[in-house]
């Protein structure tokens, strides 16, 4: 009866084994950093490409040039995989790096990504973007929007905007722009029309890149 029990134990243990992934060690963190929040903040992500099946801690470093002083990345309240680094230097010569290490009881892996925080301006879309038709103008959108609430100054660091509207049921779509305000009309349309549109930020001086699309509006010509 012992033998048939040990024999009964060392079968289950070999199946739980089995399930379990050959490589339990986590993989290479995928980072990626943006400023939505240009000058005043830094944002940094991350994921793991795999379930380890192991309990495993994740830390982020940052330093400014590669032998600066090193500084934790402080997480986000509400998202784990999320880090915030304040004030970073403006235009700075050296660029920024930022370590995300993964690691467990069965091993460890890092990511070091380099950047300068220019290069990662990326505004978050406009808000409360409206259209409506141009009092006695049948062929005429008049638009307006407001700068995302995430970026700080805008008088002081400023945005310009392009707009992208559609119509044909979307088959058909054009871009125009950029804008240097928070307005624009649209000349030029088809009258007694669908249209929909939608805005989009960047940085004045061109730093970085565009922000996504903002929610669309929709209205008719008259």
């Amino acid at each position: 009866m012992r033998w048939c029990a040990v024999a009964v134990l060392l079968r289950v243990a070999g199946c739980i084994l089995a399930a379990l992934p050959f490589d339990n060690a986590p993989s290479k963190p995928l980072v990626r950093c943006w400023s939505p929040s240009y000058p005043e903040k830094v944002l940094c992500s991350w994921t793991l490409e795999r379930d380890t099946h192991l309990p495993t801690e994740v830390t982020a470093t940052y330093s400014l040039g590669f032998k600066g002083k090193v500084q934790q990345c402080v997480r986000d309240p509400l998202d784990d995989s999320l880090c915030v680094i304040e004030e970073p230097e403006l235009y700075s010569s050296l660029p920024y790096y930022i370590n995300v290490s993964a690691s467990n009881t069965a091993g460890q892996a890092s990511t070091l990504l380099p950047f300068i925080v220019e290069n990662i301006v990326k505004p978050d879309p406009p808000v409360n973007v409206m259209a409506t038709p141009t009092p006695g103008r049948s062929r005429q959108l008049s638009l307006q929007w407001a700068p995302p609430p995430s970026w700080p100054l805008p008088q002081l660091f400023p945005l310009k905007y392009l707009v992208q509207y559609s119509w044909g049921q979307a088959k058909h779509s054009r871009t125009v722009g950029p804008y240097e305000e928070t307005h624009c009309t649209l000349k030029g349309l088809r009258p007694r029309s669908s249209y929909t549109v939608r805005i989009s930020a960047l940085d004045f001086i061109d730093n970085g890149e565009a922000s996504e699309w903002s929610e669309p509006a929709s209205t008719n010509t008259t």
